[in-house]
C-alpha cells in the first residue's frame, strides 16, 4: 500500500482515529505487560502494572492472546467502564499488540436501530391480528415508508382509542400491565399513576371487580384463544366520591395479551360519555357476572348465569 499523501493522513488521523479515542498495549510473548499509553482510563483501565501478566489485569483479553489468527478485529467488546470498543489485536516483533477503538457511538445506534426493527415487527403482528393479513412484500424494498405508514397506523389507532374514551393495555410476562393507548381524563382520576407511569401498572389491585375478570382473562391469554372476553358492566368510584360504571374486555393479538377498559353506554340513558352513575346505580362484576363474545370458548366464572348473556359479534 503505497503512503498517504500528507493531507490524507491528517484527515484519517484528525477525523477518524483521534475521535476514536485510541488507546494500546504491547504485550511480550510470555503474556507479560511490556508498555501501554492513549486512553485507558476511558475504557476502566487503570493501575496496570509493567512486567505482570496482561490477562490478570485486563480481563477482556482473557484467551484472546494465544491466538494465532491475528492480525485481528472483534467488534464492540464492552469494557469495564460500560464503554464498547472495537479490539485490534496484531503480532509485533516482542509479542503482541492490542489497539482500543471506541465503539460507543456505533453501539448505541446499533441498538436504537435494532430496537426501531422490533417496534416494526410488533407493529406487524398488530397489523395481521386486525387486518387478517401481513403487509405486502414490498417492505423489504423500501423499508422506512413501510415504518413510516405501520407509524402512522399506530398513530391513527391512539388516536381512536382516544375518540372511543378506552384505556388499551398490554400484559407483559411479569404480569403487570403496560399502555398502549393515551389515558383518558376519567382513568387518571381513577387511577392517578397512570399520568405518569408507562410501565408496571396493576389494575386489579385499583379495581376489586377487575380481579375477578383478569382471572378468567388469564385462560383466554395462556391458550391465545380467539374472539373477545368483556366482563359486563361494573363500578369504580374515584377519590372525589364520583361513581363511574366500566367494562372491561381481554383479547389476544398474535402473542400479545390486550386488556380495554371502557365506559359503556348505560341502556335507557343514551350515550354518556364519561358514563357517570349515582353510586349503587351499576353492579360490581361480582354480582352482575362476567360475558363472553361468542368465539371466545370460554364461559364466566361469575356465579349469577342468569345475569350473563353473550354479545353477538
Amino acid at each position: 500500500m503505497p503512503d498517504l499523501p500528507a493531507p490524507v493522513y491528517a484527515y484519517v488521523h484528525t477525523h477518524l482515529l483521534a475521535t476514536r479515542a485510541p488507546a494500546y498495549l504491547l504485550v511480550q510473548k510470555d503474556g507479560r505487560l511490556e508498555a501501554w499509553g492513549g486512553d485507558l482510563a476511558r475504557y476502566g483501565l487503570v493501575g496496570l502494572q509493567q512486567g505482570l501478566e496482561v490477562e490478570s489485569q485486563v480481563h477482556v483479553l482473557a484467551g484472546l492472546l494465544s491466538r494465532e489468527d491475528v492480525p485481528l478485529c472483534l467488534p464492540c467488546i464492552e469494557t469495564p467502564s460500560g464503554r464498547f470498543v472495537d479490539l485490534h489485536l496484531f503480532p509485533t516483533a516482542a509479542g503482541m499488540g492490542v489497539l482500543f477503538l471506541d465503539a460507543t457511538g456505533e453501539e448505541l445506534q446499533r441498538r436504537v436501530l435494532q430496537q426501531k426493527a422490533n417496534e416494526m415487527a410488533l407493529l406487524q403482528e398488530y397489523y395481521t391480528a386486525i387486518f387478517g393479513r401481513r403487509q405486502g412484500q414490498d417492505m423489504a424494498h423500501d423499508p422506512i415508508r413501510h415504518l413510516r405508514e405501520a407509524l402512522m397506523t399506530a398513530s391513527l389507532f391512539a388516536q381512536m382509542f382516544a375518540a372511543l374514551d378506552m384505556v388499551v393495555m398490554e400484559r407483559t410476562a411479569e404480569g403487570a400491565f403496560r399502555l398502549l393507548s393515551t389515558v383518558p381524563e376519567w382513568f387518571t382520576r381513577l387511577y392517578p399513576e397512570a399520568a405518569s407511569q408507562q410501565d408496571g401498572l396493576q389494575p386489579g389491585h385499583i379495581f376489586p371487580a377487575l380481579e375477578a375478570f383478569l382471572i378468567d382473562a388469564d385462560e383466554l391469554w395462556r391458550v391465545q384463544g380467539t374472539g373477545q372476553l368483556k366482563s359486563g358492566p361494573w363500578s369504580a368510584i374515584d377519590s372525589t366520591g364520583q361513581d363511574y360504571a366500566l367494562e372491561a374486555s381481554a383479547m389476544c393479538l398474535g402473542k400479545h395479551q390486550i386488556l380495554c377498559l371502557a365506559l359503556p353506554p348505560i341502556p335507557g340513558r343514551g350515550d354518556l360519555s364519561p358514563s357517570r352513575l349515582n353510586t349503587g346505580v351499576v353492579r360490581s362484576a361480582v354480582h352482575l357476572g362476567q360475558q363472553a363474545v361468542r368465539g371466545s370458548g370460554f364461559a364466566s366464572r361469575g356465579q349469577h348465569r342468569t345475569d350473563v348473556r353473550d354479545v353477538q359479534l
